[in-house]
């Protein structure tokens, strides 16, 4: 409390002599005395309490309590905690003080704090979230969230999503959400991300128990498709290290999605080549050891003709695609022209394997090639080469083919004109293949204009038979037939025409045939008597090229 200080000794006073001046007692220091008296009383304090409890507490020069007098706040009781100061609250070394609001505003505290919108816009939460986010996350969670996220996740969330969360809750309902490198475990729930645009990357979504998932509104699922083969969705048993039972992942670097097998071998590849997504068909399964129906032999479009500037060398083909000579891989081309009369250049005009020549009365094969990445082009070989082998050598890089159809140069060497309807290829004019000819009663192998193919053509042609003026003559049975049939003679109703003479000249006798091809393009005649004659002429062909076989 403050001090009383004495200032005249009255005491002393009394031992001094009779009659000394000193020995007088003034009224003045009497005065002076009582108001040293009344202003060390106007400013006491009673000590009796301090410190102790239950006491009184003791004020600086400030009028302000010292925290020295105050107990501290405990768990159970009210109390008095010191303020941190600014060094303390950013090392965050005292546990024991308190930070003004000011304080947690500042910069220095939280990094990425807005003053004006008062919110932490852009910052990362490194320890492990323990409660429930019922606002904005705004920044990225890289610990564990054990607690359940009720409100909106505007920012990444990195870490494990590990808490409960009540059946039929939206747990991500926002626009915009981002959960990367991370696992989501959602045990015995359902989590559902609602009606929002919401992208899911670089994570494993894993549910476990009856957890079910719901995508609801304008969500994707998104993952960064630039650093390694791991974007994928992936159907699991039950445990940890289970084994993948269905994976749909899309391959580094491309537009291509994968369905792959528990071993992680694709089984369907949709490939987007630029505008059309095709279907690898090699990953389609079999079905009791046999293709996949109505892929093997697939062939649409791709049709032939002569070009219309250089129809004597050069052959137009239309845009398609085709299964290749396999089954298992889709050829898909683009409209191109190639040449018979140059050797084979990629995506050029040349189009003749160097292996084989331009010559006389031939016929090439015309083939789609095509590379293991979906790459297509054309070009010519030759009769022998049904694998297109000689071509296959000149084109790097090509190993799939797949024939479209023949060719047939004249004695000029130029390509005969012809026209191409799907499977029906006629000649633009047809082709006298046997003028006239006496008719034999033996077997004789005639050569029609059509392609030397005994799997998939089929000759469209007319025997032409010519009576004579001979009553006696009266007629003649013939039998055509293909050479793989048995050679019959004919008789009776055993025969496919019937040559008539009559007394007038030369009566005409005419039959259209359509008979399967042999390797050297020939048919049989055989005839019933020598008195006729006959001729042949080929209308064109009938070519499957492949697809039924």
């Amino acid at each position: 409390m403050p001090t009383y200080t004495q200032t005249t000794l009255f005491g002393p006073k009394d031992g001094l002599t009779t009659g000394n001046p000193l020995k007088l007692i003034r009224g003045t220091e009497i005065d002076t005395e009582f108001n040293a008296i009344a202003v060390a009383i106007g400013n006491a304090q009673d000590d009796i309490g301090l410190n102790i409890a239950n006491g009184i507490c003791q004020l600086d020069s400030g009028a302000l309590v010292l925290p020295a007098q105050l107990p501290l706040a405990t768990t159970s009781a009210i109390g008095a905690l010191e303020t941190a100061t600014s060094g303390e609250a950013d090392a965050g070394t005292a546990n024991d003080k308190i930070m003004t609001p000011q304080k947690l505003k500042q910069d220095s505290f939280l990094a990425g704090w807005d003053a004006t919108l008062g919110a932490v816009t852009a910052t990362t939460l490194a320890g492990t979230l323990t409660g429930n986010v019922t606002g904005n996350l705004t920044g990225n969670v890289t610990g564990d969230v054990v607690g359940g996220l009720t409100g909106n996740v505007i920012g990444n969330v990195t870490g494990d999503l590990l808490g409960d969360v009540v059946a039929g809750t939206t747990v991500l309902d926002t626009t915009g959400v981002n959960v990367g490198a991370s696992n989501i475990v959602m045990a015995s729930h359902v989590c559902s991300i609602a009606t929002a645009t919401t992208t899911i990357a670089s994570s494993v979504l894993s549910l476990s128990g009856s957890s079910v998932f719901i995508l609801q509104g304008e969500v994707g699922l998104v993952a960064d498709n630039t650093a390694s083969d791991v974007d994928a969705l992936t159907v699991k048993d039950l445990g940890a290290g289970s084994a993948s039972r269905l994976t749909i992942t899309q391959p580094m670097g491309t537009d291509d999605i994968e369905f792959r097998d528990g071993a992680g071998n694709p089984v369907i590849t949709i490939d987007n080549d630029g505008g059309s997504e095709v279907v690898d068909l090699a990953q389609i399964p079999t079905i009791a050891g046999a293709a996949f129906p109505g892929v093997d032999g697939y062939l649409k479009g791709l049709q032939l003709a002569n070009n219309l500037t250089t129809p004597l060398l050069e052959i137009d083909v239309t845009v398609g695609a085709a299964a290749d000579s396999t089954g298992a891989s889709v050829l898909a081309g683009a409209a191109d022209t190639k040449s018979l009369n140059s050797t084979w250049s990629e995506g050029g005009l040349g189009g003749r394997a160097s292996a084989i020549s331009r010559t006389a009365d031939t016929w090439y094969r015309f083939f789609i090639i095509g590379k293991a990445d979906g790459t297509t082009d054309y070009g010519f070989d030759s009769v022998a080469n049904d694998d297109a082998a000689s071509l296959l050598a000149d084109a790097t890089g090509y190993t799939l083919y797949r024939q479209l159809g023949w060719i047939l140069t004249n004695g000029s060497s130029n390509i005969i004109a012809f026209r191409q309807q799907g499977d029906t290829f006629l000649w633009d004019v047809v082709q006298n293949d046997l003028s006239t000819t006496t008719t034999h009663t033996s077997a004789s192998l005639r050569t029609l204009s059509a392609p030397p193919d005994a799997d998939n053509v089929r000759a469209n042609f007319v025997l032409f038979g010519l009576g004579d003026q001979t009553p006696s003559n009266t007629s003649t049975r013939v039998m055509v037939t293909a050479t793989r049939q048995t050679d019959t003679a004919p008789s009776g109703y055993v025969s496919t025409q019937i040559i008539r003479g009559h007394n007038e000249t030369y009566l005409e006798n005419d039959v259209r045939y359509e008979l399967p091809m042999d390797t050297s393009s020939q048919i049989r005649v055989r005839c019933e008597n020598t008195n006729y004659q006959y001729a042949l002429t080929t209308f064109g062909w009938e070519d499957t090229r492949g697809r039924l076989l």
